[in-house]
C-alpha cells in the first residue's frame, strides 16, 4: 500500500521498487533505480514530516517497550514493501509488513525478542544486546539481502544472519560473524573478529560490515556460510591486525566509521570522526584502497568540522559527525548528526567538496535548526522506500521514526 500524494514535498508519490541490499541504512537505503537521472532534489528545504511512528503525534514525546514504541530507534532498511527498524536499547528489530500507513502504527513482527513487551539482553542466537544508557553512539543497523536478514549487534561485537526472513517472533539466527559461538561477545581484531560493528550492507552475494571500533570496513566477497568466517578485504587499515587512526587522515584511513551504502556504481562509507563520507567507484578488491572522492571535505587529507568552518557552522559542503546514509533515486541522503539535519545531494556526488542541494531540519543549508515538531530532529537512521523517506529520530527523552513524502522523482 502506498501513501497518498502530499503537496510538493519530499518523496514523489510514484512507487518505485527497491532492490534488496540497497542501503536504507543503514542501514540502511536503496540502490540506483535504473531510470532517468534526477533533475531536482527529492526534498524541499525545511519540509515537514507527514507521519510519525513510535508516538501518537508530532508533539507527544516518550519511549517504551511495545509494538508501537521505541526506546532508541537506529538503523533502518526496506525491502519489498516492508520496513525494518533497529530498536537498539530494546535489543530488537521491529518489522512492518506492509509498511505502516498511520501514525504510531504497530509493528507486525519482532526479531531479537519472543514478544513485543520483552527486552531480554543477549547475546544468544535469539537475543540481541542493548547498548546501555551510558553509550551515546547507538545507531545499530539492519539489512535485508534477498531472503536473508543481517543485523549488527554492535554491543556484542558480532553480526547475526538469518538465512530466511523471520516469519514469527523470536526466531533464532543461523549464522554469527565476529564470534565463533552465539554466546560470545568479546571484541577483537583480525579478519574474523569485530569491535562494535555498526553499518551493514549486502546484495545477497557480498557482505560489507562497518567495524566501527577497529576504524575499518570488512568485505566478504562471497556471502559467508560459517560462524566466525574471515573477511576477504579490509578498508581503512593496511592489514587485518592494525587499527591506526592518523590525524590528519589519509585518502584511505578511517576514524570511527558508522555506515555503508552502495548504489550499484559507487560505494559510500561514513567516516564519522573525520566528518566526511568516503566514495569509491565500485567496490574495492584490495586492502586499504584509497577513496576516489570525499563528501563533506575538499580533499582526502582534511577532516575539519563543517569543511573547516568549525562546530555550529553548517554549510552546503561540510558535515559534523555524520552517522548514516541512504542512496535512492539518484541521490545521496546524509544524516548530519551533530548539525541535527539531513542533507541531500542530487545527483549523488562523484567528486570531492560537492555542495548539497537540499536539507531537512533547517530552513536552508546555512541557517539554524527549525523548532517545529514535524521539522526538528536528531537523525540516527535513514531509509527510502519508494516515494517515502524514513528518518529515525532519537534522543534521551524521545524515540520515533519520521516519514517524509518525496517529490520531483524522475
Amino acid at each position: 500500500m502506498s501513501l497518498p500524494l502530499c503537496a510538493a514535498w519530499l518523496f514523489g508519490c510514484t512507487f518505485v521498487s527497491q532492490n534488496p541490499g540497497a542501503d536504507g541504512g543503514g542501514d540502511g537505503s536503496s540502490a540506483t533505480d535504473g531510470g532517468p537521472p534526477p533533475t531536482a532534489p527529492p526534498v524541499v528545504n525545511g519540509q515537514s514530516a507527514v507521519r510519525v511512528l513510535g508516538q501518537p503525534d508530532f508533539v507527544t514525546g516518550g519511549s517504551g517497550t511495545a509494538a508501537d514504541l521505541f526506546r532508541w530507534a537506529g538503523g533502518i532498511d526496506v525491502a519489498d514493501g516492508t520496513l525494518w527498524v533497529d530498536d537498539v536499547d530494546n535489543a530488537r528489530v521491529l518489522q512492518w509488513s506492509p509498511e505502516p500507513v498511520i501514525d504510531q502504527d504497530r509493528a507486525d513482527r519482532v526479531v531479537g525478542q519472543f514478544d513485543f513487551d520483552s527486552a531480554v539482553a543477549g547475546p544468544s542466537s535469539v537475543h540481541l544486546t542493548p547498548s546501555g544508557a551510558e553509550l551515546t553512539d547507538r545507531i545499530g543497523d539492519v539489512a535485508v539481502a534477498g531472503d536473508r536478514l543481517v543485523v549488527a549487534d554492535g554491543h556484542a561485537n558480532r553480526i547475526l544472519v538469518w538465512s530466511q526472513l523471520p516469519k514469527a517472533n523470536g526466531v533464532a539466527a543461523d549464522l554469527v560473524l565476529g564470534q565463533t559461538t552465539f554466546d560470545g561477545s568479546a571484541a577483537g581484531i583480525n579478519a574474523d573478529r569485530l569491535n562494535a560493528p555498526s553499518g551493514v550492507w549486502s546484495d545477497g552475494n557480498r557482505l560489507i560490515v562497518v567495524d566501527q571500533g577497529n576504524h575499518r570496513v570488512l568485505i566478504w566477497s562471497a556471502f559467508p556460510t560459517e560462524n566466525g568466517q574471515s573477511a576477504d578485504v579490509v578498508l581503512g587499515q593496511t592489514s587485518f591486525t592494525s587499527r591506526l587512526v592518523p590525524d590528519p587522515p589519509t585518502t584511505s584511513s578511517m576514524n570511527t566509521p558508522t555506515d555503508v551504502a552502495f548504489d550499484g556504481a559507487r560505494l559510500f562509507i561514513v567516516d564519522s570522526a573525520n566528518h566526511r563520507i568516503m566514495g569509491w567507484n565500485g567496490i574495492p578488491s584490495e586492502n586499504d584502497a584509497p577513496a576516489d572522492f570525499f563528501v563533506g571535505q575538499n580533499s582526502g587529507e582534511s577532516n575539519g568540522q563543517n569543511a573547516g568552518a568549525g562546530a555550529k557552522n553548517p554549510n552546503p559542503v561540510g558535515l559534523d559527525s555524520p552517522g548514516t546514509i541512504a542512496v535512492a533515486h539518484g541521490s545521496l541522503f546524509v544524516a548530519d548528526r551533530a548539525n541535527r539535519r539531513v542533507v541531500v545531494h542530487t545527483p549523488s556526488p562523484t567528486s570531492s567538496g560537492e555542495a548539497a542541494d537540499a536539507v531537512l531540519g533547517y530552513a536552508d543549508l546555512v541557517g539554524t535548526p527549525l523548532e517545529t515538531e514535524g521539522q526538528a530532529f536528531a537523525p540516527t537512521g535513514l531509509a527510502v522506500l519508494g516515494d517515502r523517506l524514513y528518518v529515525s529520530d532519537s534522543s534521551p527523552t524521545s524515540a520515533r521514526v519520521l516519514v517524509y513524502q518525496l517529490v520531483n522523482l524522475p
